[in-house]
């Protein structure tokens, strides 16, 4: 193979630069030159300097030679790990590939290739090659490094999922979000559901005749098309950041519900007491905080440390209390349900309070719609409902999911 022949098989052992480091990269060759040689092997393959090859095709190169097949990728890691600002996720995948590696080289030459060696050879510690190994004198090695998983924005998945549409690698915009390749993968994969869900909706929506229950609006602004005293049942999640909604929406419920009506709204833990004491002003009576259970992930408040497995229903009624039900259990749980809102909650958990505190025929209002949750649980046990939603694209998708 001649001078400038040569080959990339190594590549992808590692994420490429980001594009902004690239860049840099590019302009500081262009500026200054290569100073650091391409290192290829006897046959042209590229060991180190795939960016600068990139950049200058007649880079120089030095020749390194007499490397077994997994040596060659041992010493891809240690001229790039070490030196490369990888993320955690990107190390993590870099790290399962490294394992493979060690047993490669132990099982060529297991006196010649010691866990001591090893690990010189890749550029890491003894201690990891050893758990890689599993050898059992080290098995209860475990690094206590600090979560520091890189979460993407929800904002930035439709954008991940634009570039991937657009032709660029998985790969590149992996390097750019400091993520692996997997994961771009998942995003990707769930983004393309949501989007073909929204086009479904959004031609649904267009086939349906007014606005089928749902109101597009603030209730308090809007809210006076619910007449006085003719509500059952408030069921609603209100956003849980803005106590303040708290103090309009139970206002707006001691004007509409009946007397003996509930209202039953979700609450954050963080801001339970700020919520309660808005509630508490106005003229409805409290009656009853219910738990909802989380099922599925792992929620975390991290404040303090915790592990939570539940959130607060907060129960208020408009005197005078009249109790017309069956016994029924204050804990319930419904599982996960994202599909058509970030902040959606199960259809069963509102079923179980709807079938229980309102009559067949009665009235339910949710004011904070959503993608119609609390409306379709009304509307599969019978009763009469109508809700309240700002964002066009949520009503939009519940109209479309209550004219089904």
């Amino acid at each position: 193979m001649s001078k400038n022949k040569t080959a990339t098989p190594y590549r992808d052992l590692l994420p490429p630069l980001s594009t902004t480091e690239f860049e840099a990269l590019k302009a500081d060759i262009k500026a200054n030159g290569v100073h650091t040689p391409v290192v290829v092997d006897e046959d042209g393959n590229v060991l180190d300097g795939h960016h600068r090859l990139k950049c200058d095709k007649d880079a120089p190169r030095r020749v390194v030679k007499g490397l077994s097949p997994a040596a060659k990728q041992a010493f891809v890691f240690r001229a790039n790990f070490t030196r490369r600002n990888l993320s955690h996720d990107q190390k993590k995948a870099a790290s399962k590939a490294m394992k493979v590696v060690a047993v490669a080289l132990r099982e060529e030459d297991p006196k010649c290739w010691t866990q001591a060696k090893i690990a010189v050879e890749l550029g890491v510690s003894q201690p990891a090659v050893s758990m890689w190994l599993d050898v059992h004198n080290i098995s209860t090695y475990k690094a206590h490094a600090p979560d520091a998983r890189v979460k993407i924005p929800a904002t930035e998945k439709p954008v991940i999922l634009d570039r991937i549409e657009a032709g660029e690698t998985q790969e590149q915009v992996a390097a750019d979000y400091g993520i692996n390749r997997s994961q771009i993968s998942r995003v990707v994969t769930v983004e393309k559901k949501a989007k073909a869900e929204k086009k479904k909706q959004a031609a649904a929506a267009k086939k349906v005749k007014g606005d089928c229950g749902v109101l597009h609006g603030d209730f308090r602004v809007i809210g006076d098309k619910v007449a006085d005293d003719s509500v059952q049942l408030v069921f609603t999640d209100p956003p849980y950041d803005d106590v303040g909604c708290y103090g309009d929406l139970a206002r707006f419920a001691s004007r509409v519900l009946c007397p003996g009506g509930w209202l039953i709204a979700y609450a954050g833990k963080s801001h339970l007491a700020a919520v309660m004491a808005e509630m508490d002003a106005s003229d409805l009576t409290y009656g009853w905080t219910f738990c909802i259970r989380h099922t599925g992930g792992d929620a975390r408040f991290r404040k303090f440390k915790l592990q939570t497995g539940w959130k607060p229903a907060i129960g208020f009624y408009k005197p005078k209390l009249s109790v017309t039900w069956d016994w029924f259990p204050d804990v319930v749980s419904g599982g996960k349900e994202k599909d058509l809102h970030p902040w959606q909650q199960a259809e069963s958990e509102a079923l179980h309070f709807i079938e229980r505190m309102s009559s067949k025929k009665g009235f339910v209002c949710d004011p904070f719609a959503g993608s119609g949750t609390t409306l379709a649980a009304a509307k599969s046990c019978g009763r009469r409902w109508i809700g309240f939603e700002i964002a066009e694209n949520h009503v939009e998708a519940a109209r479309a999911r209550l004219a089904e």
